[in-house]
């Protein structure tokens, strides 16, 4: 077999315009979202407000200002980290600061021209996401506890608003970094997007049962662990069974497209030999014209000697 001149690691499926298209389009509404809430923020505080606001315009902006914009966040959120702006306890401020920092750079990177710049902002976008749905989890189960909240790591209005704008950095690039191996036009990531869609949502909908089932007295703390483990393995299987019905539904696809190529070159084949055998007619009856030219030609040269 002759050697390929490429490798697998210089291909690239394309993109899925109409996923990506729709993704971006959710990320626009996110970022007019939290400049909703950086309007609303500034009525109880200028300074988280004002940042809130330029997260916002960093991602409805590109060129120059977006950079503007997101330097500024990155160095408000080290402010408030380090303790020069100080609004709630240290360590709140600090978990603010911190969401604050990571946004800002997840907002600055794109921008930069390095090799795995979307990655890296997509992976501190996810880190803060991850810390910030966890508080908000936290208070949703425990108000369906009826359970006095305590003032959590990040205020609840401000979790939502990181969670928004992390929510909004990611899809704003949907095609590029990690992000990419989902909206690539491609069966396989189909699959995966609807299989992260469906499991982000039923693990939220079993935590909030058994929270509902701990509220009603029905379990107990330790109970509630296990109910939380057997469902989730439940779900799992179950999520495994339809993923594996949808795999083979894509398999039998792949095979009768197989059988079918496999038809279609036996009669390009057929056509192939029957033309091949066509034009071997057609030489021999030009060789035959050939000879009987060259046969009169002789026999014309042959006339005229003896004239």
């Amino acid at each position: 077999m002759p050697e390929n001149n490429y490798s697998l690691g210089q291909i690239h499926l394309p993109e899925n315009k109409s996923l990506t298209g729709v993704l971006q389009g959710l990320s626009l509404l996110l970022s007019i979202l939290v400049f909703i809430f950086g309007i609303g923020t500034l009525f109880f505080s200028s300074s988280i407000g004002l940042v809130i606001i330029l997260i916002s315009l960093a991602l409805l902006f590109e060129g120059i200002f977006g950079i503007l914009f997101s330097l500024v966040v990155v160095f408000m959120g080290a402010l408030f980290t380090s303790g020069y702006i100080l609004l709630y306890t240290k360590q709140i401020n600090f978990n603010i600061g911190f969401s604050f920092l990571m946004i800002g750079l997840g907002l600055l990177l794109p921008r930069l021209r390095f090799l795995g710049r979307f990655h890296l902002t997509q992976l501190f976008a996810f880190v803060i996401l991850i810390i910030n749905s966890m508080v908000i989890l936290e208070s949703l189960y425990l108000q369906s506890l009826s359970i006095r909240v305590v003032i959590p790591y990040t205020p609840l209005f401000l979790a939502i608003t990181f969670v928004a704008s992390c929510l909004a950095i990611i899809l704003r690039w949907p095609a590029r970094g990690f992000m990419s191996m989902f909206t690539t036009d491609s069966i396989s990531s189909a699959y995966a997007f609807d299989s992260l869609l469906v499991n982000v949502i039923t693990i939220f909908i079993v935590g909030y049962i058994v929270s509902v089932l701990l509220r009603a007295g029905m379990l107990a703390s330790y109970e509630s662990i296990a109910v939380l483990a057997i469902l989730l393995i439940v779900f799992a299987i179950v999520f495994a069974w339809i993923n594996i019905r949808l795999l083979y539904r894509f398999e039998l696809e792949r095979f009768v497209m197989r059988e079918e190529l496999k038809a279609h070159n036996i009669k390009l084949q057929l056509g192939n030999e029957d033309l091949v055998s066509k034009a071997k007619g057609l030489q021999e009856k030009n060789n035959e014209c050939v000879d009987k030219l060259d046969n009169r030609e002789k026999y014309m040269e042959a006339i005229e000697k003896y004239e």
